[in-house]
């Protein structure tokens, strides 16, 4: 299945950010976030494993006790059951794709 995340409408969000959801039948699921400048999306953990790739911005990914400090291009795993959060530092919008292994 082909997709353009630009010809999708938003269907997740919040407060702070949008999400336009790709999924197919194969287990994975792609979401594509936009996280509004100097925001967040709030520790939680998934009962899958999820990918981040950054497409750009840059801020900080938390991944337990862990923070990494991502920009465009990062990648970055973190397993099902460990709380992760998003943190945008930045004046602009951070866009990353997250991949969740169903």
């Amino acid at each position: 299945m082909e997709i353009n995340f630009n010809d999708v409408e938003p269907t997740r969000g919040g407060k702070d950010f949008t999400g336009k959801v790709f999924s197919s039948d194969t287990g994975v699921e792609v979401v594509r976030i936009k996280l509004d400048p100097l925001k967040n999306i709030p520790s939680h953990a998934t009962e899958m494993d999820v990918i981040f790739y950054i497409l750009s911005g840059k801020g900080t990914i938390v991944k337990g006790e862990e923070e990494f400090s991502v920009t465009d291009g990062s990648i970055l795993d973190s397993p099902k059951g460990i709380p992760h959060a998003i943190i945008n530092q930045s004046d602009l919008p951070m866009e990353l794709l997250v991949i969740k292994l169903m």
